[in-house]
């Protein structure tokens, strides 16, 4: 898989290890490397692997390090080693990781790892390769084995024993060839979604050896999942990992972001203390020469979520550098959203990139019904006295409600009601947003998340196939769908990304009414 008109010189390569929704963020991933125009191909996709080559600079906008501070969907990414392909044998190995050791000049004892990606050594094997090592390492400085439980480090070992002590982890990965290669929820003609269809080949015995370059803070995830101030179990549950691969993805249809340099998201500070934000960036100089790391924010991104809940997807935007706006039925939701929104933005420990930031985020959640006019009514109070028309980009992403939660299947003349309910409302909103046409709003793209609700006697029951006809017939087109949910939840949630075209045909106008 290559993106296209792009030339790869002097490349290099990169190991990416997806967290459990692979698909979502192997797309997530590649929205990302579109976004800053990132040359690259993938060379090996397998179970939650993907191997990148890409240019050795990598890119002018973003360096690869940098990215691990915008994917929600990538734990750890790894960059594979020049003369570093072996054959499944110890030998060889032990004597490069062993020099690689000796170039960490970190002072005080040295910690390390190794995590088996391959699949090829079994966990007694692994963790004697790493006495051998740890013997022969401490003939010339203090050295400290990290052993994980199985043959991979997790993504907190990672971080506090590897990434924080400025340690060293190496991964062995298996060379597997990508021949054909189709995302889960490619959408066909008529706009239902058809099953994903993979197929990879493993043409030699040899592994690559990779080093741990960057890997995830679970710490943070954690605080902005359950440290927030406010919320309840019926709003606000989406996961911040999949409010920020939402984001990401549909800000992967921009693609005339400009930055000056490579630290355009993040400056990184890599030290005993593990990795700080430096992330605002304030008295930027107007016109069009850019401050340091400056993104061109003259076409602001604006993300607008209507069923804001307790602002989740709000703040993953907004960590993002992007301008938000939320809305909700529920006053306790706006005032919750208003709250977590405060707290991310006083604590310490999440720096906002909002540069040159025209809107006032106090002002811009509000009440309102999204299946209503009311909510267009009050979009058209904020925007046009913000900014200047066409002077942005509008993404629409959001989880609306995704009915009564399910611990266990029932019959499907069970769920019909709640999935007529369902339906109504998503249809009804749809249909009120259908005047915040490209041309006049400069509306890019909605992500949204309808509800899979399994049944005892029908199967899967998706209100996306449910909904799909009309929304085709409003004028909406799919471009892709993605499934996030564990195998053993009742009720899952399929990710569509739609966007509205430019002009309805009478006949739509006629059907479904001119929304003004």
């Amino acid at each position: 898989m290559k993106i296209a008109n792009c030339k790869i010189e002097n490349y290099c390569c990169y190991a990416f290890i997806l967290g459990r929704e692979q698909k979502i963020a192997l797309f997530e991933l590649e929205s990302v490397l579109r976004r800053f125009d990132v040359c690259f191909d993938i060379l090996s996709l397998q179970d939650n692997i993907a191997i990148i080559k890409t240019n050795a600079g990598f890119s002018d906008q973003i360096s690869v390090v940098s990215l691990m501070q915008l994917l929600g969907g990538t734990v750890k990414i790894f960059e594979i080693m020049q003369n570093a392909k072996f054959k499944m044998q110890n030998y060889g190995m032990e004597s490069l990781l062993l020099d690689k050791l000796s170039e960490n000049q970190t002072g005080g004892t040295l910690n390390f790892a190794i995590s088996d990606y391959s699949g090829f050594y079994k966990e007694k094997e692994l963790k004697q390769i790493g006495i051998e090592i740890k013997k022969e390492a401490r003939k010339k400085r203090p050295v400290r084995f990290v052993e994980g439980k199985g043959t991979e480090l997790s993504s907190a070992t990672s971080y506090h024993k590897i990434f924080k002590t400025e340690g060293e982890e190496f991964g062995l990965f298996k060379i597997a060839k990508l021949l054909n290669c189709q995302i889960a929820g490619e959408v066909e003609n008529g706009g239902r979604t058809k099953s994903d269809n993979l197929t990879i080949k493993q043409f030699n015995n040899e592994l690559l050896i990779g080093r741990l370059i960057a890997t995830t803070n679970p710490d943070e995830w954690s605080d902005r999942d359950y440290g927030k101030p406010a919320g309840d179990k019926f709003s606000g549950m989406m996961p911040p990992k999949l409010a920020r691969m939402m984001v990401n993805m549909v800000l992967g249809e921009n693609q005339n972001l400009k930055v000056k340099n490579q630290n355009c998201i993040s400056k990184l500070k890599i030290g005993h203390s593990g990795i700080e934000y430096s992330l605002k960036i304030e008295n930027c100089p107007e016109g069009p020469e850019l401050a340091e790391g400056q993104i061109d924010n003259s076409n602001d991104l604006v993300v607008f979520d209507p069923f804001c809940g307790s602002g989740n997807i709000l703040m993953e935007a907004l960590l993002l550098g992007c301008e938000v706006i939320g809305s909700d039925i529920s006053e306790k939701a706006v005032e919750d959203t208003r709250a977590n929104l405060a707290w991310l933005c006083q604590n310490s420990k999440f720096k906002i990139q909002n540069l040159n930031s025209k809107l006032k985020i106090e002002n811009f959640v509000f009440k309102a019904d999204a299946t209503k006019e009311e909510l267009i009514e009050k979009l058209n109070m904020f925007l046009p006295k913000k900014l200047k028309p066409n002077a942005y980009k509008l993404f629409i992403v959001t989880e609306p409600y995704l009915g009564k939660p399910k611990k266990v299947k029932v019959d499907r003349s069970q769920v019909i009601e709640e999935k007529n309910e369902l339906k109504n409302i998503y249809l009804n909103f749809f249909k009120n947003i259908a005047s915040l046409k490209p041309d006049t709003y400069n509306l890019i793209t909605i992500c949204f998340v309808f509800p899979i609700i399994e049944t005892l006697d029908a199967g899967e029951v998706s209100l996306y196939n449910e909904c799909v006809d009309e929304l085709r017939q409003m004028g909406y087109n799919t471009t892709r769908t993605l499934r996030y949910g564990r195998d053993y939840q009742v009720v899952k949630r399929e990710i569509a990304l739609l966007q509205l075209g430019n002009q309805r045909t009478e006949e739509q106008k006629n059907q479904f009414g001119n929304v003004l």
